[in-house]
């Protein structure tokens, strides 16, 4: 064994004696890594330089003997260029860029060694590392310079010399530096190659350049202003938003000298003295500057190295104003009644434009001149008033023109109101005049009638006897059938309306008649006259639901109980008694609940839930009690249950006591097993409950409500209720259709489809024949067989739809413009909770955002963060007092048993990086999906952790977080990395990060089909691990995914498709998710789009019809 232990060492001496022979002497710090590792790494400091060169070997660099091959990278990072100049043919040098300042080192693998007789390893990779010093000021070394070639020192004489410099692309470059190409803060690095200092292996510049040029001119791109008027160049425009590209411009010795510089813009307000104000802040602009409409803009750039005088400024005034004089840029016609209150007074604002002042107003002939509105204003024909902010017309009734002008710096522009008066009274005299006119001419009408009557008494008087016998007779035998018959002619006088209809309805085929309740006109007109309104949250600008223009008739009921259960009570004088409809009580509300049913005596409450389909049960608890139980002054007690016909009705009885006060009675009717938008589901028969509820009470006040909005479940028993009572009690109505109308614009309540229509119809006619009220046996029997046969097509119909997903296939089908646009006005009432609620819900949230240190850590304080599910790093393994995301976790299993864990949470700023790293590996993290592009990342603020490049690596703290590989699977939109991230001494965590660019914070993707790879991408990329979804405020971008994983994992969990109970879900978890109705309807396309082959199978039509539905409501383009 000695023996050979002897010959091992032998030949390691002699391979050591053989290498310096050989190529290792270029590089002395080889030895000491040459055996016994697979990798080595050459470790390298640098002093206080961003550009140094370092030494790797070349395809000609021989290693141990003859036979050993370097095979160089083929592929180097972007901040490594291989230098051209080089006097060595074994080596080769890479000039390697400090790009990310938070990084400490760089590291770049030079090649492989590969040693064909090596005893030991056969392979080796051959790595360099950079240690930065960060700590020395660079620009101490700088040298400026404004010639237009470098400074001719000793450095710039060598012929050895290399220029290393990064072009205005942020490309590195080592070809002769062109002054036309160089840019602001442009620093050129000279390199020298010494041949007698062979053994060099990192070398640091020589010299450092820094050119600088002339304070430069701000421009607009393809702009040539009209004028200059008092320093402000004049820019006509179209009264239309439109965007411009302001660019600073030099001579054409260096074009691109400012091209990545960047400037400062305020808006100025153009005062009735002719001074310019600031009044805002002046913000950082890249590229563009969108102008709406007018407007005075103040463009500033701050120069602080330039030649003659540092740290200076070029200013530059634009006004984007009107092209002609007397523009009108408002108009507006109002007709005004004489025995009306006016809705609109005319006025001219004084401090409406920024960019004009209220020169002077009229009224017909009557002119004020807002300088001399003092004077003018205390003359006593004035037809004008004054407050602090407008000029208003002093006449109730106005009838003429006002105008408003407004000066602009170079013209004038005009708002106009033009008021029409009308009268609508009559004149009592004309009234009299018309109705003594009448009674003359009846009674010249009875005297000729009473001339023209024969007399033939002996023939009259027989004629009669004769008759009163034969009819005696008659009716001794036909007695019963002309009862019978004389009772129906009292019943078609006294309900003729109800006959009237029910000879036109009977004519109708069931299958076709009024395929839409209300017509799509009707909402179509109103979607068209509305504005789109936008506004900005969470980063985010979204849409919100348009504002219906109807009266309401709700009546508030004491302490304003009624508007936080968004009430309505339905009354008229044909009504026996109240309808009221509202949302369901809240946990944190069911006190105020309890009153307002105590104080409004409401006796019975329809309440219709849902049942969910895995465990036949209602899906969520009641507001009910089981027993007895005290809601704040109230204590409700249940004394009898019962069930009625089956399980899917149960009628309760309580008791309800205020304090000190008489004890009143509530029934309950709870339905609990009613599909929406099914037939084969929809046991319930609403006329039974009608019968049901008149033996209760038949005078009481009926409240109905769903377990939220009210559905359309609700307004099928309500429409139902109100029209029977109406149509019985009003003759003046004939047509079913016009009461749904009636109440749809008069109190805003939501449309049904015709399929709940046909099952009021149908009540409608059971009811009137049980009553006598219709008489007609062979209609009716023909009726009968007809609904029968329209309600087995559609059991048959509905039977053929794919089963696992056949709520939501109901609901498509029954889906219109009516029940989409009803759906969306509910956004702002779910889940919305008044502020000494939401202190409690958010506590954290509070106590974070007063605290004047951790307040940074919130993006947008006006997003409180709920605390049941937040982030908890109590648990965390560096767990600090400090620490606080804001975010929320929603756990929930999906149908098929899945659980499902997914946080939405804002993207970090810089002060919450490294708490967001904390929260990725304790929760397990293994996706995150980051939904707002780089660019808005930092114009809010934000901060991208996440390293570019590959094998770059960011450090935060005690982490490092590396990127590993980009993913075959990214595309133009999305981008798809994986990463590694690693604490100091701990385990590496792996992540896979899917960054979206193409959804911008401005507008959600007209191409759906966009979102929905984004969706399909992530579900190829997640495991059982928790998913973390981020955008600006955590709630618009990242809620609107979570609302469609949500839908898509609980298809088939509900007896019913309800979008407002996915929706509640959500905001339950994370307050003020999907504000905007085009979030919302972005998530309903993707799951259009995720089951459209089901969707198709069953009818083709019902895919294209959502679109169109889609594109009406939201107004895009086709």
């Amino acid at each position: 064994m000695s023996k050979k232990i002897k010959l091992t060492l032998i030949f390691i001496i002699f391979q050591i004696i053989f290498l310096v022979s050989l190529d290792i002497n270029l590089f002395p710090n080889f030895l000491n890594n040459t055996f016994f590792n697979e990798s080595f790494i050459l470790n390298y400091n640098t002093i206080n330089n961003d550009i140094v060169l370092i030494k790797c070997p070349s395809s000609k660099f021989k290693y141990v003997n003859n036979e050993s091959l370097f095979i160089p990278s083929s592929l180097m990072p972007s901040n490594v260029l291989k230098v051209t100049k080089n006097n060595l043919e074994k080596v080769e040098w890479f000039a390697i860029l400090h790009n990310n300042k938070s990084e400490s080192y760089s590291m770049i693998n030079c090649g492989t060694i590969i040693n064909k007789k090596s005893y030991i390893n056969a392979t080796k990779h051959w790595l360099i590392k950079i240690n930065w010093n960060t700590s020395n000021n660079i620009t101490k070394n700088v040298t400026l310079f404004n010639t237009t070639t470098l400074p001719a020192d000793e450095c710039n004489k060598s012929r050895n010399k290399t220029i290393i410099y990064k072009n205005y692309k942020g490309v590195l470059n080592d070809k002769p530096f062109n002054i036309s190409e160089s840019y602001k803060n442009q620093l050129v690095y000279i390199f020298i190659f010494d041949n007698q200092k062979k053994t060099d292996e990192i070398l640091f510049p020589c010299q450092i350049y820094k050119p600088i040029y002339y304070c430069p001119n701000i421009t607009l791109t393809k702009v040539v202003p009209s004028k200059i008027v008092n320093n402000i160049s004049i820019v006509k425009k179209d009264y239309e938003n439109k965007t411009y590209f302001p660019i600073l411009t030099s001579n054409f010795e260096r074009p691109y000298f400012f091209i990545n510089e960047k400037l400062h813009v305020a808006e100025l307000r153009y005062t009735i003295n002719g001074d310019y104000n600031v009044i805002s802040l002046k913000k950082l602009i890249n590229n563009n500057f969108t102008i709406y409409g007018y407007g005075i803009f103040q463009f500033t750039y701050y120069c602080d190295d330039c030649i003659g005088k540092n740290n200076i400024s070029s200013i530059k005034n634009y006004f984007f104003g009107p092209k002609e004089d007397n523009i009108i840029i408002k108009s507006k016609n109002i007709t005004t009644y004489n025995d009306r209150k006016l809705n609109f007074q005319g006025n001219c604002s004084i401090n409406t434009y920024t960019f004009a002042y209220l020169e002077k107003a009229s009224f017909n002939t009557k002119i004020i001149y807002f300088k001399n509105i003092s004077q003018s204003l205390t003359q006593t024909t004035n037809e004008f008033l004054l407050d602090s902010s407008q000029l208003y017309l002093n006449n109730s009734y106005p009838n003429g023109t006002l105008k408003c002008y407004y000066k602009t710096p170079t013209y004038n522009i005009l708002e106009i109101y033009k008021f029409s008066l009308e009268t609508k009274n009559l004149s009592r005299n004309n009234i009299s005049t018309e109705i003594n006119k009448n009674k003359t001419n009846t009674s010249k009408l009875k005297k000729r009638k009473q001339k023209t009557i024969p007399f033939f008494p002996h023939l009259t008087i027989f004629l009669i006897i004769f008759t009163i016998l034969f009819i005696g007779i008659y009716m001794y035998n036909k007695k019963s059938f002309i009862t019978k018959y004389i009772d129906h002619l009292k019943m078609k006088k006294r309900h003729s309306n109800i006959h009237k209809w029910w000879n036109n309805y009977k004519t109708f085929s069931i299958d076709n008649y009024k395929s839409d309740i209300l017509e799509d006109e009707y909402y179509d007109n109103i979607i068209k006259s509305s504005k789109i309104v936008k506004f900005n949250i969470g980063g985010e600008s979204v849409q919100l639901p348009y504002k219906h223009i109807l009266e309401e008739n709700v009546e508030v009921s004491r302490h304003n109980l009624f508007d936080k259960f968004k009430v309505k009570k339905i009354t008229n004088p044909s009504l026996q008694r109240e309808y009221i409809i509202s949302y369901y009580p809240s946990n944190d509300s069911q006190n105020e609940f309890w009153e307002m049913i105590y104080n409004e005596s409401i006796n019975i409450i329809i309440s219709v839930n849902y049942k969910n389909k895995n465990n036949n049960e209602k899906d969520s608890l009641s507001y009910w009690p089981n027993g007895t139980s005290i809601y704040g002054s109230i204590e409700v007690k249940l004394f009898k249950k019962k069930l009625i016909k089956s399980t899917k009705i149960s009628i309760l009885q309580f008791s309800i006591t205020k304090f000190n006060n008489i004890t009143k009675s509530l029934v309950i009717l709870d339905i609990f097993g009613w599909m929406e938008y099914s037939i084969l589901e929809c046991d319930i028969d609403i006329y039974e409950v009608y019968k049901g509820i008149m033996k209760i009470d038949d005078a009481s006040k009926i409240l109905l409500h769903s377990q939220l909005a009210p559905c359309s479940r609700v307004l099928t028993f309500l429409y139902f209720f109100v029209i029977l009572e109406s149509m019985e009690n009003d003759k003046t109505i004939t047509d079913p259709l016009s009461i749904i109308s009636d109440l749809m614009k008069s109190y805003n309540i939501g449309p049904i489809n015709i399929f709940s229509y046909n099952i009021i119809t149908n009540a409608l006619i059971r009811y009137f024949f049980d009553k006598n009220i219709l008489f007609d046996e062979k209609g009716y029997t023909t009726y009968k067989c007809n609904y029968e046969e329209y309600i087995n097509n559609l059991k048959m119909k509905e039977k053929s739809m794919s089963n696992n997903i056949r709520p939501f296939l109901c609901f498509t089908n029954y889906l219109n413009l009516g029940i989409l646009d009803y759906i969306l006005q509910q956004l702002q009432n779910i889940c919305i909770y008044d502020k000494n609620i939401l202190k409690k819900m958010c506590s954290n949230f509070y106590a974070i955002k007063k605290n004047p240190e951790l307040c940074r850590k919130i993006n947008y304080e006006n997003i409180p963060c709920l605390d049941n599910g937040s982030i908890n790093f109590k648990n965390f393994n560096n767990y600090s007092t400090n620490s606080y995301i804001h975010g929320n976790i929603l756990h929930y299993y999906t149908y098929n048993f899945y659980k499902r864990t997914i946080i939405l949470c804002q993207i970090p700023n810089k002060n919450t990086i490294i708490d967001t790293i904390n929260m990725i590996i304790n929760y397990k993290v293994s996706t995150i999906v980051i939904l707002v592009n780089n660019k808005e990342i930092i114009t809010n603020n934000l901060t991208n952790y996440f390293p570019s490049g590959i094998n770059i690596t960011h450090q935060y703290g005690p982490y490092k977080i590396k990127k590993l590989s980009d993913n075959t699977d990214s595309t133009s939109d999305i981008c798809i990395s994986n990463y590694s991230i690693q604490e100091i001494d701990k385990k590496i965590h792996f992540v896979t990060c899917i960054h979206l660019q193409c959804w911008s914070n401005h507008e959600v993707p007209k191409d759906h089909k966009k979102i929905y790879n984004l969706y399909k991408l992530i579900l190829k990329n997640i495991d059982e691990n928790p998913i973390i979804f981020q955008c600006c405020g955590g709630i618009g971008k990242s809620g609107t995914l979570a609302l469609i994983f949500y839908i898509i994992d609980n298809i088939n969990q509900f007896t019913s498709f309800d979008l407002l109970f996915y929706l509640k879900f959500i905001r339950e978890q994370r307050h003020l998710s999907i504000l905007g109705m085009d979030q919302f309807m972005l998530a309903l396309a993707i799951v259009y789009e995720n089951f459209k082959n089901k969707i198709d199978a069953f009818n083709p039509i019902l895919y294209e019809k959502f679109f169109n539905l889609r594109n009406t409501i939201l107004k895009m383009d086709t």
